[in-house]
């Protein structure tokens, strides 16, 4: 427990430096081992995390993919590498400074399958304020309370950023209809998830949601299973219901429409009667 706390130090105080340099390195951990980054720890190799597992273990071909709150695209890149030159994925990050760090680390693994949107989700279309620490952007956060407890921890930055709907951005973009959104926006995914009501009823994508602090995950769990969303959650490895929405307090929830849930077992049925013939 000691040598950790003396490693997670150790690795903050050293972050502003590897943050600011432009020296690249192949990634020898989590889901993007293999692939070229810049900056990070990437190098450090480190047991794979349980919502890294389970993202593995998805089958990804030809898919297209939403990253919302795409940091320094690391996701991304294996979200690219997953789909292969069928698939597309689409990346959403509000901070200029990683937009910068997703376009270099996305031409440094040559992928011709990712598009970048510089733009914050949300409920609509306008600006907010996007506070975050100078030397950690991955943590910075729309929400009230959110940004209050980094600026009690540390010094803090904020800037002005354009937001929109996703609802919004589908209906005014030639994007694809997303078949998977994966959801990291630090407290706001309540704002996320109102701005995407009429995708989710639309096109039923799956969705991969972090599950921040202060954000009331009775109501997150409760208005996707509202939508006629399964919900897992995955550290837990429980299903979430009605009944036991505060499990699903911090992690990843893993959400599937409940009639792909059912087109696939009905698919698997007719499959398994063809083998029996």
């Amino acid at each position: 427990m000691i040598a950790m706390k003396t490693l997670t130090s150790g690795l903050n105080v050293l972050r502003p430096f590897f943050r600011s340099r432009d020296w690249t390195y192949k990634i020898r951990q989590g889901v993007a081992a293999g692939l070229i980054r810049k900056g990070g720890f990437g190098f450090i190799p480190r047991a794979l995390s349980p919502e890294e597992k389970f993202l593995l273990d998805l089958d990804w071909e030809g898919q297209t993919i939403y990253d919302v709150g795409g940091y320094e695209g690391i996701f991304t890149l294996f979200f690219a590498k997953s789909v292969g030159p069928a698939g597309r994925v689409f990346t959403f990050e509000p901070n200029p400074a990683n937009c910068q760090r997703i376009r270099e680390n996305v031409l440094l693994n040559r992928l011709s399958n990712v598009q970048l949107l510089p733009l914050g989700l949300g409920a609509s279309k306008g600006k907010s304020k996007l506070v975050f620490w100078p030397d950690e952007p991955a943590r910075g956060s729309m929400n009230d309370s959110y940004q209050e407890s980094l600026r009690k921890k540390r010094d803090t930055v904020c800037i002005e950023i354009e937001i929109d709907s996703l609802d919004n951005q589908l209906a005014s973009r030639p994007l694809p209809p997303p078949d998977f959104i994966k959801i990291d926006v630090e407290a706001a995914e309540l704002e996320v998830l109102e701005g995407m009501a009429h995708t989710l009823k639309t096109c039923q994508p799956r969705l991969f949601v972090e599950v921040h602090s202060g954000v009331d995950v009775k109501q997150l769990a409760q208005g996707l299973l509202g939508k006629g969303y399964h919900l897992h959650h995955i550290e837990s490895n429980m299903e979430i219901d009605s009944s036991n929405t505060g499990r699903a307090y911090n992690g990843h929830l893993y959400c599937v429409h409940r009639d792909h849930l059912r087109r696939n077992a009905v698919e698997s049925q007719r499959e398994g009667h063809r083998t029996e013939r």
